[in-house]
């Protein structure tokens, strides 16, 4: 095979992050013209004695199945590891690319304090043997508020199941509703940041209404699922594939490096408060409020209400950020989620405009016309599945 490297990437396939990883991998090669065989596998999929019969001089690996990598630092291959750490992370007997845990919490814990928090509460997972990213996260929560002299609250609540999807539901509301008010809290990913969203949902509106969430993945699937748009911290996917490329480049070339670690911060936040512009903290409460309770024929009075704004004060705000008023905002995800009714099929026009806080179908039938230019009928026979439209 001449100078030809054969290097396997042995990735969780169905995970987003390693997805945008190996991405960035690939990237690096393509950018330094290396002669490298990229071989990509599912890590759970393949047994190392597979592995070893590939003949590879390399390997990047996820770290989130800690006994395949240790298994993996034993074959005859250059090693690197990919996820997240952070200092405190013990040193292993390979080198690691990933996202830095203090930064990404760190990142999310700045956001919630911009947007106004007076308190803080964090929203964890059980602790378990391939997520020591969990416990790295819950410690830098910790630290922040420690170093503000705020206290801590964490719930790490259980394992989801569908089985017991209802109580741990009433669980989590319960955990919320013992919390001082109004309170931000940082999931420890995406979602367990879906989950929040989903109690408050099920919430009296006046306990939802004091509640700001953000978590951490920009998960899109989780995105697509959630009811309304997550504020989330977003890892570098990209720069992490190529420090994991450069570290295997450098050990491939014999410079004698050893054991290096390469933690990255987050490349920045997505979510509803942030798209493109940078809002102030009241326009940022306010439309995370709209966001949660636009579907409950909530006015703009309620709005500037909870922010502890005068309403002509917070529609200069939004005039001046957003160019346009509080009550568009409002409408404006009311389309939305009727819009997003209609794609997903299976409801009467009636149930559209009672739960997406339409005061009748002939005024959501007007709204789409004067919006869409077309019914809501025919907005569902477009973009819905292809089943018969459901009868309305």
């Amino acid at each position: 095979m001449g100078s030809r490297k054969r290097i396997a990437l042995l990735f969780t396939t169905a995970n987003f992050y390693y997805r945008d990883v190996a991405a960035g991998v690939a990237a690096y090669v393509a950018r330094h013209g290396l002669d490298w065989e990229l071989i990509a596998a599912d890590l759970s999929a393949c047994s190392i004695e597979q592995v070893a019969q590939w003949r590879i001089e390399g390997i990047i690996a996820e770290m989130d199945q800690p006994q395949a990598v240790e298994k993996l630092a034993r074959a005859r291959a250059c090693l690197v590891g990919v996820g997240s750490a952070s200092d405190d992370t013990p040193p292993g007997s390979f080198s690691l690319a990933g996202s830095d845990n203090f930064a990404l919490v760190r990142s999310a814990y700045h956001y919630l304090v911009g947007q106004g928090a007076r308190h803080m509460a964090m929203y964890s997972l059980p602790a378990a043997y391939n997520r020591h990213w969990v416990g790295e996260r819950d410690s830098a929560f910790a630290r922040l508020c420690r170093a503000d002299g705020a206290s801590a609250p964490l719930y790490r609540g259980h394992e989801p199941s569908v089985f017991a999807w209802e109580s741990q539901l009433d669980e989590l509301t319960a955990w919320l509703d013992g919390l001082p008010k109004p309170v931000a809290i940082l999931a420890v990913n995406d979602t367990r940041a879906r989950h929040l969203i989903q109690a408050c949902a099920m919430a009296p509106p006046a306990l939802a209404a004091q509640i700001s969430i953000v978590g951490i993945d920009n998960d899109p699937l989780v995105q697509t699922l959630a009811r309304v748009p997550i504020s989330s911290v977003m890892h570098a996917t990209d720069a992490i594939g190529s420090a994991a490329a450069a570290l295997m480049h450098e050990d491939m070339l014999g410079l004698g490096l050893g054991v290096r670690r390469v933690l990255l911060p987050p490349s920045g936040m997505n979510g509803p408060a942030l798209r493109g512009v940078s809002h102030g903290a009241a326009v940022a409460r306010a439309l995370h409020f709209i966001g949660l309770n636009a579907t409950a024929r909530i006015k703009a009075e309620q709005v500037a209400r909870h922010v502890g704004l005068s309403r002509s004060w917070l529609e200069r705000q939004f005039q001046r950020e957003l160019g346009h008023s509080v009550h568009d905002a409002i409408f404006r995800r009311r389309l939305e989620a009727a819009e997003r009714m209609l794609a997903e099929g299976g409801v009467t026009m009636a149930e559209v405009a009672a739960r997406c806080g339409f005061s009748s179908v002939q005024y959501l039938y007007s709204v789409f016309a004067r919006e869409r230019g077309c019914t809501p009928r025919l907005y569902r026979d477009q973009r819905g599945p292809g089943a018969a439209p459901a009868a309305g």
